[in-house]
């Protein structure tokens, strides 16, 4: 059972979130094959298919990098993190700045 009786975690929704997406990607890979194999010179499916086999790779390296216990890296915060680069280089550079051993430098005001 994915969910436990008194134990509602978001962990665990998104654990059934997931199975129902990778469900539904299946069926449309399922569906898309067969459209291949009916019209095997209509390019658009191919072109599904190929599009859901990166997507699938990608998500597969993503839990792998999960279950292996990597660092979580969130696309929000590295999109914040080039704009404010961006917004002041001088201050990102200083923020940056590592010491000779490699530990992040000190910035005092």
């Amino acid at each position: 059972m994915l969910v436990r009786a008194g134990t509602k975690r978001w962990h665990d929704a998104w654990d059934v979130v997931f199975l129902l997406s990778l469900a539904t990607t299946f069926v449309v890979q399922l569906v898309s094959g067969l459209q291949v194999l009916a019209h095997p010179d209509d390019a658009g499916t191919v072109d599904t298919i190929a599009v859901l086999v990166i997507v699938c790779f990608l998500v597969g390296i993503a839990r792998a990098w999960e279950l292996i216990g990597g660092p979580q890296i969130g696309l929000a915060h590295e999109v914040a993190a080039l704009v404010k680069k961006a917004r002041d280089p001088a201050g990102a550079d200083a923020a940056n700045a590592q010491d000779s051993t490699g530990a992040p430098a000190r910035v005092t005001d």
